[in-house]
C-alpha cells in the first residue's frame, strides 16, 4: 500500500506516524489513553469527535497540516507538537546514545 502511495503522490508528503506520536501531538504525552485523547482533541481544538478511531484521524489531519509546505500552517505552539514534527520528518535525532560495544569485540 505504502509503496503505491508513494508512485501515486509526492513522496514527501507520505508520512508514517505512530500512535504514540499522535497522542504526543495532543496531549503531551504519547502513553495518553483514548479518553484523555478525545478531551484533549475537544480542549486543544475545540473539535468534539463523536469517537476515539474520529479524535485519531483528526489529529493526524492537524499533523498533516504542518506538515504539507503548501498549506502554510503556522507553526505548532508547543515544544511537544514540534518533537512529533520532527520524528515523523526524520529530523529529530533520538535523545538515546549509541550503544557502543565492549572493548575487545
Amino acid at each position: 500500500m505504502r509503496l503505491a502511495l508513494v508512485q501515486t503522490w509526492h513522496p514527501g508528503l507520505l508520512h508514517a506516524v505512530a500512535p504514540p506520536s499522535v497522542k504526543k501531538f495532543v496531549t503531551g504525552s504519547g502513553r495518553a489513553d483514548k479518553d484523555k485523547m478525545m478531551l484533549a482533541v475537544y480542549m486543544r481544538w475545540q473539535f468534539e469527535a463523536p469517537n476515539h478511531d474520529v479524535a485519531d484521524a483528526y489529529t493526524l489531519a492537524r499533523i498533516a497540516a504542518h506538515l504539507d509546505p503548501e498549506l502554510q500552517v503556522a507553526p505548532p505552539e508547543l515544544k511537544f507538537q514540534q518533537e512529533v514534527l520532527d520524528t515523523v520528518r526524520g529530523t529529530r535525532k533520538s535523545p538515546r546514545p549509541a550503544r557502543v560495544p565492549p572493548v575487545g569485540y
